[in-house]
């Protein structure tokens, strides 16, 4: 299968749960393809096809624990900059909280890789429409509160800001 053919497939599929399941099941089955998988996540581009791989690969690395994001994550967190699509933004924001709830994971980010961490967290957060990348990215960011001396600040003036008029699913993250 050539990854022209994955395109098609990914294509193929809606957001269902079995749609997702049917793409990591392809992956696992057709290993060759896993590299093209990433190219479509990781790519700036915000097609259907790259939308779909990131649900795909969520599900792979999430529920199935057949990839394992420390293997990308430079690449990954490069890719974090250009995920603007609401759609695209969400399994971002939820494999990076992932990544970071893991404190071994954490003690082996450089500097720079948390300035992007934290880059991505606060973009997100003023960016998106949507509750659940904000959710994540909130979530996320209280890991590096104390990286630099600004981030806590600006943390509490967004909580203290956006939190009156706000939705009940993101004041039950502040908490």
């Amino acid at each position: 299968m050539n990854p022209a053919t994955l395109k098609e497939a990914l294509l193929g599929y809606t957001a269902s749960i079995e749609d997702r399941k049917k793409g990591s099941d392809l992956i696992k089955n057709k290993p060759e393809l896993e590299a093209e998988l990433i190219a479509l996540c990781f790519s700036k581009n915000q097609k259907r096809e790259n939308i779909m791989a990131s649900w795909v690969l969520e599900r792979l690395i999430l529920i199935e624990k057949h990839i394992y994001l420390h293997k990308y994550i430079d690449e990954f967190l490069k890719a974090l900059q250009n995920q603007k699509h609401e759609s695209k933004r969400r399994p971002f924001a939820k494999l990076l909280y992932n990544y970071c709830v893991n404190e071994e994971y954490r003690s082996l980010l450089e500097k720079k890789q948390i300035d992007l961490i934290v880059d991505f967290c606060f973009s997100t957060l003023l960016e998106a429409k949507k509750i659940a990348p904000k959710a994540f990215a909130l979530k996320t960011i209280i890991f590096f509160k104390y990286h630099e001396e600004w981030i806590k600040t600006e943390l509490s003036s967004f909580i203290e800001q956006e939190l009156p008029r706000t939705s009940p699913g993101l004041k039950a993250t502040v908490r």
